[in-house]
């Protein structure tokens, strides 16, 4: 009895690696490859739907939330959003969460940074670096308003030449 039972135990691993490893690539690599195909398609929809518009994405962390509504917002074009991230934010942007925005998102791009978005492409820019410097004087001013406007306007020239508009 005592050898009969690794022999036992010996046949149900075989069975279980022929049955199971048979099942995962029959089922889950085309599963993985539906999803994939999904996602694209999403992303494209989401392309095409919000193509010509722009997004500046923003972190409510480290006290840019004040910073960017007295200063920035005021100075945005008309076709720009304001996306706050990670799910916490204002009542003036669009919080993520509510926004299918998960396209537009760049993994380890300092926020806030400018999106473009166009029929093939999504285009960013960071603008941290320039309003980092500017952070300092969260209260309204015109002179850092002014200041932010230039930043803005030159990051929108930046996307527009990354994307063959100029």
């Amino acid at each position: 009895m005592n050898s009969l039972k690794p022999i036992v135990i010996s046949i149900g691993r075989v069975l279980l690696i022929v049955v199971i490893l048979p099942l995962v690539l029959v089922i889950g690599l085309p599963m993985a490859g539906v999803m994939a195909i999904r996602d694209s398609i999403a992303e494209r929809r989401f392309r095409r739907r919000e193509m010509g518009r722009l997004y500046l994405l923003c972190s409510s962390r480290r006290n840019w939330y004040d910073f960017l509504n007295n200063n920035v917002s005021s100075h945005l074009p008309d076709n720009c959003r304001i996306i706050w991230v990670p799910k916490t934010g204002g009542r003036d942007g669009y919080l993520a969460e509510r926004f299918d925005s998960r396209h537009l998102f760049r993994p380890r791009m300092a926020r806030p940074c400018l999106a473009l978005v166009t029929s093939k492409k999504i285009f960013h820019t960071s603008l941290h670096a320039e309003f980092k410097e500017l952070k300092s004087q969260p209260r309204k001013s015109e002179e850092t308003r002014r200041a932010c406007a230039e930043v803005i306007n030159r990051g929108i020239e930046d996307l527009e030449t990354q994307a063959g508009f100029r």
